[in-house]
C-alpha cells in the first residue's frame, strides 16, 4: 500500500542488534487526503486513522520509524500493557 511507509535502523555490535528500549504509537483519526482516499479506494474525506510509531533505544536514538494509515471502520486497536503491582513514582511528569 503506498501509504503505509515505514524503515528501520539496527546497529550492529559484538552481542548483535541494538535492543529496543522506548517505543511510542500516537494514533489519530483524520480525513483521508486525495493519495489516501485513491489507495485505499474510499471516497474524499473518508475517516481514516494513522499510527505513527517510533522505537528508540536506551539513549535515545532512534532506531525504527514507521507510520501506517487504514480505513477507520476496518480497524479495532487493542491496547495490552502491563501493570505494576504497586505505584512506581514516575521520574518526570506525564506527556499527556
Amino acid at each position: 500500500m503506498r501509504n503505509s511507509r515505514g524503515f528501520a535502523l539496527s546497529e550492529r555490535g559484538g552481542s548483535g542488534r541494538c535492543p529496543l528500549y522506548v517505543g511510542k504509537r500516537p494514533v489519530a483519526k483524520q480525513d483521508a487526503d486525495p493519495e489516501e482516499a485513491a489507495s485505499l479506494e474510499l471516497p474524499l474525506g473518508a475517516p481514516v486513522m494513522t499510527v505513527v510509531h517510533t522505537a528508540r533505544a536506551e539513549d535515545g536514538r532512534v532506531l525504527e520509524v514507521s507510520e501506517s494509515t487504514w480505513p477507520a471502520d476496518r480497524i479495532v486497536i487493542v491496547d495490552e500493557y502491563a501493570i505494576e503491582p504497586e505505584a512506581v513514582e514516575p521520574d518526570s511528569p506525564s506527556e499527556v
